[in-house]
């Protein structure tokens, strides 16, 4: 029996939506009555309704422009302590790390490295690659199944799809999961629904905040670092390709440090260039709280 909803909050981009994140769920079998859509108002509605199929359901959240109103109204929307699974609207594929064990070990011939247990465990990270998810209800349940166990409340996924640096899946979890303070991207991330803890300051970066607050209240937050996805950011008006977006990631990042110093910091190491500004952007880094 499926216990939890899918929330979507999207604006403006209903053939994004049907291009990437529908066909998704519907490739891992989700049913349409449990998948929620939130827009902003009643054109947005007709909007969506109008280019995707009737089964789903679209809602609208009556809100001012910009994500964290959207959230905050999904928080609402649902009931309290409730298990809701977000996804943006533009989440094209999920993925997971494994071995590969003849690649890795053809790695380690061309570098005329001698095959032994411990040169294949030393250097596995050369044969890790990604392979689509199978099955998205078994991740999902898996999920919450590991933060009951640990009395928390949010769980999520790695946020680049790089298999070099993820973990790849074996048969114990604590081999590839994490449950210190994290980044759990807001592209895709399950949580039991906990209207105080959602109530984010920031608008961007806002998956920064709800990591902190949820780790902060709860003690941990999971994530599995054998799973990532693949997403368009960039694409269309709700995207990074925004010129505002430089001034309100400095803006947002600047203040979650004032709000909470003990969790995170400055990274002065970014390597993205705004394409407006030409500046690179200001991120902000998790840290350990002492």
């Amino acid at each position: 029996m499926i216990d939890f909803k899918i929330a979507i909050p999207t604006y403006n981009r209903p053939d994004t939506l049907l291009k990437s994140t529908i066909p998704l769920l519907e490739k891992h079998s989700i049913p349409k009555n449990i998948i929620h859509i939130f827009v902003h108002n009643e054109e947005q509605v007709t909007k969506y309704k109008d280019t995707i199929d009737r089964g789903y359901n679209v809602i609208n959240t009556n809100t001012p422009l910009g994500k964290r109103f959207q959230l905050e109204y999904i928080s609402n929307y649902f009931p309290e302590n409730s298990r809701v699974v977000n996804f943006d609207d533009d989440v094209y594929e999920l993925y997971e790390c494994y071995l590969d064990i003849n690649k890795l070990k053809n790695k380690l011939i061309e570098k005329n490295i001698e095959i032994t247990e411990t040169s294949l465990h030393k250097n596995r990270k050369l044969g890790q690659l990604l392979k689509p998810l199978e099955n998205l209800l078994e991740l999902i349940e898996y999920g919450y199944n590991l933060i009951d166990l640990h009395h928390f409340k949010l769980f999520g996924i790695y946020p680049v799809d790089n298999p070099f640096f993820m973990k790849y899946t074996t048969h114990n979890y604590t081999e590839f999961t994490t449950h210190k303070l994290t980044y759990i991207v807001g592209c895709f991330y399950g949580y039991y629904n906990d209207r105080e803890t959602n109530l984010l300051h920031v608008e961007n970066k806002e998956d920064y905040e709800r990591s902190i607050r949820y780790f902060k209240k709860y003690g941990g937050n999971i994530r599995f670092d054998n799973i990532t996805l693949k997403t368009n950011y960039y694409l269309g008006h709700g995207g990074l390709n925004n010129p505002q977006r430089w001034y309100d990631a400095d803006l947002c990042a600047k203040k979650l440090i004032a709000l909470y110093p003990q969790y995170c910091k400055i990274n002065y190491s970014s390597k993205r260039i705004d394409k407006y500004t030409h500046k690179p952007y200001t991120e902000i880094t998790l840290k350990q709280p002492k």
